[in-house]
């Protein structure tokens, strides 16, 4: 998203998977705004779909298996979180370890990634001083989720392109 280059422009742009909160540094935050809004045309609708961290912050799910999968061939796989958040800096560190166990063999990986906390008011700011409107607010992609800071899993915006 901060180096597409389509040459021409789209009724909607999407971003969706929680994509957005992996842009961490201003810089790249301001260049991915800037391809959104080149690939819209006027009146373009642009959908960002975010990790809701305010109910994340509420409720941290800091240490968690998330993934628990044993497959028809015997493989069994489970992924670890653990995260934690630097709240002045605006930072949530995703680190996960993934356990791979096929027969006696034990694989294990650890990746992490920070990702941009990202709040509604903060969120609906950028958008308006890269050029949009919002349109309106939801908890997830699910048709009438509305948001609700507290509980939803998502932050979804949806904005126009002025």
């Amino acid at each position: 998203m901060r180096t597409l280059n389509l040459g021409r422009t789209f009724d909607a742009v999407l971003c969706l998977g929680t994509a957005f909160n992996y842009l961490v540094e201003p810089a790249e935050i301001r260049t991915a705004m800037r391809v959104f809004r080149k690939h819209l045309r006027p009146g373009g609708i642009l959908i960002l779909d975010l990790t809701n961290f305010d109910a994340w912050i509420r409720n941290p799910m800091n240490a968690r298996a998330d993934v628990d999968e044993v497959f028809p061939d015997g493989v069994r796989v489970i992924v670890f979180g653990l995260n934690d958040q630097d709240l002045r800096q605006r930072i949530h560190h995703a680190r996960f370890i993934t356990a791979v166990k096929q027969g006696q063999r034990l694989d294990l990986r650890f990746s992490e990634a920070p990702l941009r906390i990202w709040r509604q008011k903060d969120l609906g700011g950028l958008l308006r001083r890269s050029g949009f409107g919002i349109l309106g607010w939801a908890g997830d992609l699910r048709i009438g989720r509305s948001y609700n800071p507290r509980t939803s899993p998502r932050l979804v915006a949806v904005a126009v392109r002025r």
